[in-house]
């Protein structure tokens, strides 16, 4: 176990490093794209390109992450009619022992079983669908 902790706190660093070094030739790109294009427009004009590229940028992240929230309230509600429908057929199984006096609890616990495994499969088939 200690062995696994060390070697996760290795790749963490690992991975840190490389979000640095990542970081790192970022801020060279852009400071190597703002000299080019203040050589070509003038300082001016090239800030104001990279701020236009860099709006650009965040409207595009803006709009993925709208989709991707749109995305998970989908699936939210999908899930929340199927657990409806699931409470709502236990409620029923429930009370039909009660009303009918039926002599197979056994049947009904299997029916409800099968209906929940029934459910449990639909549900990871729509979330390996809106991958």
């Amino acid at each position: 176990m200690r062995h696994a902790g060390r070697r996760l706190g290795v790749r963490a660093a690992l991975i840190s490093a490389c979000v640095l070094a990542g970081l790192i030739m970022l801020a060279f790109l852009l400071g190597a794209a703002t000299v080019a294009l203040t050589e070509r427009y003038g300082l001016l004009q090239a800030l104001g390109i990279m701020a236009g590229a860099a709006f650009l940028l965040l409207l595009l992240l803006l709009g993925i992450l709208a989709i991707e929230a749109r995305r998970e309230r989908r699936i939210a509600a999908r899930r929340a009619a199927l657990d409806s429908r699931l409470l709502r057929s236990a409620a029923i199984s429930a009370a039909v022992p009660q009303v009918a006096r039926l002599p197979s609890r056994a049947g009904l616990g299997l029916g409800l079983v099968a209906l929940g495994a029934l459910l449990v499969l639909a549900r990871r088939g729509d979330d390996e669908g809106e991958d």
